[in-house]
């Protein structure tokens, strides 16, 4: 999936948006040629966030439209290194966070659920060390349990090593490639601009 992408001048002026951009923020039909950043996101929080930027590069996470975004801004600087720019990255990320809730609540519930088969474990092992393990009927009965929860327990186990190789998918799914040549070709607009104005 293609990330969104927004590059705004230093007066917060939108430079460049591409298709991805759009649908997060239900664009449709043509945008004004520098067009303000608040218009296009109606988002203040947005806003705030670009203009606390200064020269540093920021990450934010926010809800949009039901959907959960991991935010980048990264300032772009002339020569001189004066922040002329800002450009954005927008990574959904909602899966990845359905996912963590999930794995939040299965760790409760699989903690409280590791404890049962072990108390049985413990039990009937120290039931048949004091004694009850030179009765053959009763021992074979006692292994038996032990058989099963040890079942159970290793069942318990392979889930949470199967939600950790499913996280480990999700997380590689989100690192996507950038288009570099989007980005050098706006960054090289933008300094030109600068280099306009000076003049």
């Amino acid at each position: 999936m293609e990330n969104g992408f927004i590059a705004v001048n230093r007066n917060n002026k939108v430079t460049l948006i591409n298709k991805e951009a759009r649908k997060i923020f239900s664009i449709e039909g043509e945008i004004e040629p520098l067009e303000d950043f608040l218009v296009i996101t109606h988002n203040m929080e947005l806003l705030n966030s670009l203009n606390r930027l200064n020269a540093k590069s920021r990450t934010k996470e926010l809800t949009l439209n039901n959907l959960s975004y991991k935010i980048n801004f990264y300032p772009i600087k002339n020569q001189n290194k004066k922040v002329i720019g800002t450009i954005i990255f927008f990574y959904d990320v909602t899966e990845i966070r359905a996912l963590e809730n999930i794995r939040k609540e299965f760790v409760a519930n699989v903690s409280h659920e590791l404890k049962t088969p072990l108390t049985s474990i413990r039990g009937f092992i120290e039931t048949l060390k004091n004694g009850a393990i030179s009765n053959p009927e009763v021992a074979q009965r006692f292994l038996d349990i032990i058989e099963v929860e040890s079942v159970r327990l290793e069942n318990l186990i392979s889930d949470v090593l199967n939600l950790s190789d499913i996280e480990e998918r999700k997380e590689d799914q989100v690192k996507e490639p950038i288009i570099l040549e989007v980005v050098v070709a706006e960054l090289v607009s933008l300094l030109k601009s600068s280099a306009v104005e000076k003049k």
